[in-house]
């Protein structure tokens, strides 16, 4: 018999969206911004724009700048990320460590990303190397992933990325010995983008957290519940084990763009 477990989210992924930065707070949802080099009024023959420099950091007195900030992904380049040592923690199952991963994903709109997909090597429970259909021993690949930018805290603010399967229920599936364990993912987690904001940049980082068997953030503020869950036909009862509660901490390489919040 098939069994549902919630799972503990701990140092899982590394699932994150690119170049990202904060700026300051404003009432639209959070967006990327791109620092759009205009073209010159046809009348009079200027630029009018706010800002006089690609990253539309200097402000032009006269209001002829050749640059202004407005919501764009850019040229839409892919972007790639690498992330440290994760585990996935199964209530009554146990934990699934991995020592890295890396990802890559693509914006396709200002508030989203899509065809995301994640790699984890060296994966292992119980003794016994874990992998995806047609993965190498020990490589668990999720499927295709897409994802969405909202606010964790509005007022203060704090933003976060939403990943979830782009078809299908699955964000993963996998097996640990066979005749032992055989794992289905499905849900959505939560990464909290870190600072420091306020600024375009090429990096981004996000941090993934669990304490005692509950992911940190399970929801966008006001939003529906959201979380993990692992089906398997590993047939024991929960045990009431709870995750570490570490963090893992992923930094991701894209364009320089802005997250407006």
């Amino acid at each position: 018999m098939r069994h549902v477990r919630v799972l503990g989210l701990c140092l899982v992924a590394v699932f994150a969206f690119g170049a990202i930065a904060a700026s300051t707070a404003s009432a639209a949802e959070p967006a990327l911004y791109e620092c759009a080099k205009l073209k010159k009024n046809a009348k009079t023959k200027k630029y009018e724009g706010k800002y006089t420099n690609k990253t539309c950091s200097t402000v032009s007195e006269k209001s002829e700048g050749e640059y202004e900030l407005q919501e764009g992904i850019g040229k839409g380049k892919e972007f790639k990320g690498k992330g440290s040592a994760g585990d996935l923690e199964v209530i009554g199952v146990g934990e699934v460590q991995c020592t890295k991963s890396a990802d890559t994903g693509k914006f396709n709109s200002p508030k989203t990303a899509d065809d995301v997909k994640v790699t984890f090597t060296g994966c292992s429970t119980l003794g016994h190397k874990c992998e995806s259909a047609g993965a190498a021993s020990g490589e668990i690949k999720t499927e295709t992933l897409e994802g969405e930018v909202g606010y964790l805290n509005k007022a203060t603010p704090l933003v976060g990325v939403d990943l979830k399967p782009q078809s299908g229920i699955y964000l993963a599936q996998f097996t640990c010995n066979p005749e032992e364990l055989n794992l289905r993912v499905r849900g959505s987690v939560i990464g909290e983008v870190l600072p420091p904001y306020n600024h375009f940049t090429k990096e981004a980082t996000l941090k993934f957290h669990s304490h005692d068997g509950t992911q940190e953030w399970e929801s966008f503020e006001g939003g529906l519940k959201d979380t993990l869950v692992a089906e398997s036909c590993f047939g024991c009862e929960p045990s009431g084990e709870a995750p570490s509660g570490e963090s893992q901490v992923v930094v991701n390489k894209g364009e320089e763009l802005e997250l407006k919040a």
